[in-house]
């Protein structure tokens, strides 16, 4: 029945398994077409595989059975803001705020579609309140890190980065930031640490991989590796 593929879904997309999860949302949309919650699912699966622009009249769906269903609202904004459309994707991530003030994944969202909008200091506002609410959130660490350094202040990025690390480890783009902000405070060593963990996490880091030759390179000239 619709449940059964819904709630398989779920539990295949925590696994990882998106294109496989996307396939039984769908198939619990044909079978129970006015159950709103697959269609958000489906949009959220498809935003995840790097297909937003199909994601949205899959959550337009959603919205058009329960407007009020915080999670349709919340999936709308990543689906616009992963296409560009940051003004709009507010709209939504300000509705779903009005339905639930206190989530931290809708705070962090908002404050990235501001940030994309040049509006840092807002956005910076809406980081420190989702952490507020969640000291653990990584996410939004990384994303305040990354707007302090929009504000010059390198400093206090570096120490929210050390905090997302601390936080969540496996991350490789954190070690990657972390190891960008060293370098340019002249901890060369610290900075090759931090890219050699990203490459182990992400052997595809081609990033990583350059920043981690060049600053080899200059490093090795200036007589600061043995």
């Amino acid at each position: 029945n619709y449940l059964a593929h819904t709630n398989y879904g779920k539990l295949l997309s925590e696994d990882g398994s998106t294109s496989e999860a996307l396939q039984h949302f769908l198939q619990a949309i044909r079978i129970q077409p006015v159950f709103n919650e697959p269609y958000t699912l489906a949009g959220n699966a498809l935003v995840e595989l790097g297909r937003p622009e199909e994601a949205l009249p899959y959550h337009e769906k959603s919205l058009g059975l329960k407007p009020d269903f915080h999670p349709a609202q919340l999936g709308m904004g990543n689906a616009l803001a992963a296409i560009g459309r940051p003004e709009e994707a507010i709209v939504h991530y300000e509705t779903a705020l009005e339905l639930k003030p206190k989530n931290v994944l809708a705070l962090n969202a908002l404050g990235s579609a501001l940030d994309d909008l040049g509006k840092v200091d807002e956005a910076i506002v809406r980081y420190q309140q989702a952490l507020q609410r969640d000291p653990d959130f990584a996410a939004a660490r990384n994303n305040l890190a990354a707007a302090y350094v929009k504000q010059g202040r390198i400093a206090d990025a570096a120490s929210e980065l050390r905090t997302a690390l601390e936080d969540d480890p496996n991350r490789a783009d954190y070690h990657y930031n972390y190891a960008v902000l060293k370098n340019y405070q002249g901890d060369s060593a610290l900075a090759i640490h931090h890219l050699e963990s990203a490459l182990e996490l992400d052997p595809n880091y081609s990033e990583a991989r350059k920043a981690l030759e060049q600053i080899r390179r200059t490093a090795s000239e200036k007589g600061e590796l043995p």
